[in-house]
C-alpha cells in the first residue's frame, strides 16, 4: 500500500536493484496493501500475482482509475490448487481469515527452500501451520497488542474487526512452541500496527512469555515500518549457476546473522 517512491527508497537503502524484482505479490485488495500498485506495476515491469477475487476487486477500482483496468487484465491468477512459477520461485496460495473476497497468504518454494508469508488473518488455520512447518523462513503477522487496541481511540466496530481479522501478539507467540522442532530457521514478525503495537511492545511481550535472545527457538527479527529489515540471502549465485540443484539448508544457516532486534 505504500508509494512507489518509498519502495524505491527502501530498496536503494537495502542495496536491492529494482531490476531484480521478478514478481509483485498482492495478498488482498485493501488499500494498505495495494494503493501504490498502479505506479509500482508500471515502474517495476514485473507481473502482478494475486487471487481471482483480488483481480475482481481491481476491476471495480477501474471506475476511479483506468490503470486498475489494465492491471486486472494482465495479472497472473494464483489458483488455490496450482502453483504459479516465476523464475526459480514456485508460489502457492494459502487461505486466510479476513473480511474481503480473495484474501490469501503465500507459500513460496525456491530450490528446495520453503518460505511462508502470512498476514491479515484472524486466526491460524491448519493450512497455514502446515506451510510454516515445511518452511525455513516464516514472515508472520504480529499486528497488535490487545490491551493497546482496546485502550485506543478507534471506534468499537473497528476494534472488533481488527480482532477478527488480524493476529494479536499472543496468538503469534503461541506459534513459536508449535514450530520449534520443525524446519524454521528464521522468523520475521511483521505488519505491526503503528498505533497499537511497536518493536518494544513485542520484545516485552516475548519476555512475558519467558523468551529472550538466548532461548528463542530460531533467529527472530522484528520488521519495522520505517526502514528495511534484516537481509537473508538464499545464496543467489547458486540459484543462477546451479539451476537444477536444490539449495542446501547448510548454506542458508551460514548466511544468517544473529538477530539484532531482540
Amino acid at each position: 500500500g505504500i508509494s512507489n517512491s518509498r519502495i524505491t527508497t527502501l530498496l536503494n537503502k537495502a542495496k536491492i536493484p529494482q531490476s531484480s524484482i521478478q514478481g509483485i505479490l498482492i495478498s488482498h485488495a485493501h488499500g494498505d496493501h495495494c494503493n501504490g500498485l498502479p505506479v509500482i506495476e508500471t515502474n517495476f515491469r514485473a507481473p502482478v500475482i494475486c487471487s481471482r477475487g483480488t483481480q475482481e476487486s481491481f476491476l471495480r477500482f477501474k471506475e476511479y482509475d483506468e490503470r486498475w483496468g489494465k492491471i486486472s487484465r494482465e495479472v497472473t491468477i494464483l489458483n488455490k490448487k496450482i502453483p504459479v512459477e516465476v523464475g526459480p520461485f514456485s508460489i502457492e496460495s494459502i487461505p486466510t481469515v479476513h473480511d474481503i473476497l480473495g484474501a490469501n497468504a503465500f507459500y513460496i518454494k525456491v530450490r528446495g527452500i520453503g518460505i511462508s508469508i502470512i498476514t491479515d488473518t484472524g486466526k491460524i488455520l491448519p493450512a497455514q501451520l502446515d506451510a510454516m512447518k515445511k518452511s525455513s523462513i516464516v514472515l508472520i503477522e504480529m499486528n497488535h497488542d490487545i490491551q493497546l487496541l482496546y485502550n485506543s481511540d478507534r471506534p468499537k466496530p473497528l476494534k472488533q474487526r481488527i480482532r477478527k481479522t488480524h493476529l494479536a501478539n499472543g496468538q503469534t507467540i503461541e506459534l513459536f512452541d508449535q514450530l520449534k522442532n520443525d524446519d524454521v530457521l528464521a522468523m520475521f514478525l511483521a505488519h505491526l500496527s503503528g498505533e497499537c503495537n511497536s518493536p518494544s511492545v513485542v520484545k516485552n511481550e516475548l519476555a512475558c512469555w519467558g523468551m529472550n535472545q538466548e532461548n528463542l527457538p530460531f533467529n527472530t527479527y522484528i520488521c519495522r515500518r520505517d526502514r528495511p529489515g534484516t537481509m537473508i540471502t538464499l545464496s543467489a549465485n547458486d540459484i543462477i549457476k546451479s539451476k537444477e540443484q536444490p539449495l542446501k539448508l547448510e548454506i542458508l544457516r551460514k548466511k544468517m546473522t544473529p538477530p539484532r532486534d531482540l
